[in-house]
């Protein structure tokens, strides 16, 4: 077996409480200083947002999705058939679910880390889900008669 990179056990305390000791010290002398890195993390986080693809390609194919569907709603109020409905409840549920996940998590390795990249696979592991159920409920219900 290969050595391992990782500290040991008792040098992996050590190195806790000393950066323990650095984050209280910051905290006390520079709490702005905190603060500013706090905010262009989160910055950079939901920067990033845009460019994972299974956000982003959910996203893409929504908008135009709820714009025939508004047209289509419009079509047949005209005709005097009620519009399509949605599971409005479910959707709105997905969302809080999805996006409160999301927010959270961001906030969370905002106050203890930078967000770099790897950490964006759990940070949006439920928008994907939200965004897609979305775009299914607005296929179906154009689709149905």
């Amino acid at each position: 077996m290969a050595p391992s990179d990782e500290p040991a056990e008792a040098e992996r305390i050590v190195v806790n409480r000393r950066l323990q000791s650095f984050a209280r010290e910051v905290l006390s002398r520079r709490p702005l200083l905190y603060l500013q890195w706090i905010r262009d993390a989160a910055r950079y986080g939901l920067a990033q947002l845009p460019g994972e693809p299974w956000v982003r390609w959910p996203a893409l194919l929504l908008a135009p999705s709820l714009a025939v569907a508004w047209i289509g709603d419009r079509r047949r109020r005209r005709r005097g058939a009620p519009p399509a409905g949605c599971d409005r409840e479910a959707l709105a549920g997905l969302w809080v679910i999805g996006l409160g996940t999301f927010l959270l998590y961001l906030a969370l390795t905002c106050l203890v880390s930078y967000p770099f990249r790897r950490y964006f696979l759990s940070m949006d592991l439920f928008l994907p889900s939200a965004l897609a159920a979305t775009l299914f409920d607005v296929w179906r219900r154009e689709v149905s008669p």
